[in-house]
Order: C-alpha cells, then sequence, then structure tokens
C-alpha cells in the first residue's frame, strides 16, 4: 500500500512539473507572435498607402492596404508591404506610423492586444492549472480523479472568459497613458 502511495504521489509530482512547465513554455512560445500581431512588436517606421480595399464575409468587414514601408533610420523605403486591419481606407499617399514583422504592416491595436492577451493567459491557466492541482496532491497526498482536472480546466476557461473586457480595460489605459 505504501509503495502504490509513493507511486501515485511521484507521478503526480512528475505531471504537476511537466504540466507548469508546458504552461510557461506555451506562453513564451507565443508572446512575440501575440505582440506582432496587435502591432506591439516589429521594426519601427511609415507606410506610404498606395491603394487600401474593404472585404466583407456578411459579419465583418477587413480592411487591408498596400504600399511601401520606410524604416525609423532610413530616407528610402525597403519594398512593398502590406497594411493588415487597417482602421479605415487610407486615400493613396497617406503615411501611417506602423511597426513592421515579416511582410506585414501593423498599427498598433490596444482592443486587439487585450482579445489576444486574454486568450494566452487563458490558455496558459488551463495548462498551468491541473499542473497546480497535480502538485498540491503531490505534497499532501491527496487522491486524483480525471473528472478534479476537467472541473479545474473548466473553471478557468469560465474565469478567463469574464476576465477579457478586464483586460481590455487596463491594456487601453496602458495604451492611452504611455501610448
Amino acid at each position: 500500500m505504501r509503495g502504490r502511495r509513493v507511486a501515485a504521489r511521484t507521478g503526480a509530482g512528475i505531471g504537476a512539473l511537466g504540466l507548469l512547465t508546458a504552461a510557461v513554455l506555451v506562453v513564451l512560445a507565443l508572446w512575440d507572435f501575440t505582440l506582432a500581431h496587435a502591432g506591439y512588436s516589429g521594426d519601427p517606421g511609415v507606410f506610404t498607402v498606395a491603394r487600401c480595399e474593404t472585404t466583407s464575409d456578411g459579419e465583418t468587414e477587413t480592411t487591408r492596404c498596400t504600399g511601401v514601408f520606410t524604416p525609423a533610420a532610413a530616407e528610402r523605403p525597403t519594398g512593398p508591404k502590406t497594411l493588415r486591419g487597417a482602421g479605415e481606407e487610407y486615400a493613396e499617399g497617406t503615411r501611417v506610423p506602423v511597426l513592421v514583422d515579416g511582410d506585414d504592416a501593423r498599427q498598433r491595436s490596444a482592443p486587439g492586444l487585450g482579445a489576444i492577451l486574454t486568450l494566452l493567459l487563458t490558455l496558459g491557466l488551463l495548462i498551468a492549472a491541473p499542473g497546480g492541482y497535480l502538485g498540491w496532491a503531490a505534497v499532501t497526498g491527496a487522491e486524483v480523479g480525471p473528472g478534479d482536472l476537467v472541473a479545474i480546466a473548466g473553471g478557468v476557461l469560465v474565469a478567463g472568459i469574464f476576465l477579457a473586457p478586464w483586460v481590455a480595460v487596463v491594456v487601453g489605459l496602458v495604451n492611452w497613458l504611455f501610448g
């Protein structure tokens, strides 16, 4: 009986370490992607609009502009780029401050950053919460059932959904204050 308890506690401890490590690695791996897609990461410069086009799928409209990008430290454009998620259809020749990541130029979007960060942090918590529970079980010797882990993951998901508007408000305030 004692051998079985030691094995269960060891297994729970290994599972806890694995899940907590995975949560941190997932958040770190997606961090730059998150910042780039919200317009908070990349090379700064000016995007000069050549043409904009708005498309609709019936529910949402998306505006994309094509043009050239001039890095902040350069005098000449580096080549053609696409401004994704433009807030409006800009007139030809309009100069828009952007950050470039790869072939995409993006404007800063506080609501976009809030939404993406909420999803990223919720994903991290969905992975970390069962790991924390397993760690607690390893330390205390409590028995762990599959339903326990599902309940924790569900609770984190619901908390993430309710947390989303508050994250968006905080990101908006930070952007407004320091922006």
